[in-house]
């Protein structure tokens, strides 16, 4: 990966990789999480100022996986991320 990502990003890129993975829109994906949309969107475009532990894990779960899970994935690597 060239570009570092922060953080909030790096969670909005997983969210969206899962998304069109899984075929799924950002909308339902809402409905079915119990997450507001327009907060989704926010953590979509990386609008958002940070994403919570609790959403991240909400996020997760929606996508019937662990936090462990949904970290595990290159774009969380330390080398990937501006900390």
């Amino acid at each position: 990966m060239e570009t570092q990502l922060t953080s909030r990003q790096a969670v909005a890129k997983r969210m969206n990789d899962l998304l069109k993975e899984r075929k799924i829109t950002l909308y339902k994906f809402a409905q079915d999480v119990g997450i507001l949309y327009d907060t989704l969107k926010k953590i979509k475009l990386s609008d958002s100022k940070s994403v919570s532990i609790d959403i991240v894990i909400q996020i997760a779960s929606g996508f019937n996986m662990s936090l462990a899970q949904f970290v595990d994935d290159p774009v969380f690597n330390e080398d990937n991320l501006k900390l």
